[in-house]
């Protein structure tokens, strides 16, 4: 199955997000993405996607 970009985006509330993996790959150390630019955060362990709800 394809993976679509819009869809696999995680929208939040604040300007930062943890992340610590998606609990189906290997677990990566715990860390801070910014998004107080408005752009998209991605994860450069697991390739999580996030953006600022506007």
């Amino acid at each position: 199955m394809k993976s679509n970009f819009q869809t696999d985006l995680k929208y939040v509330d604040s300007d930062s997000i943890s992340c610590s993996g998606d609990g189906l790959k290997e677990s990566h150390p715990l860390i801070y993405l910014d998004l107080s630019s408005g752009g998209i955060a991605i994860c450069p362990y697991c390739s999580a996607k996030f953006k600022k709800k506007v």
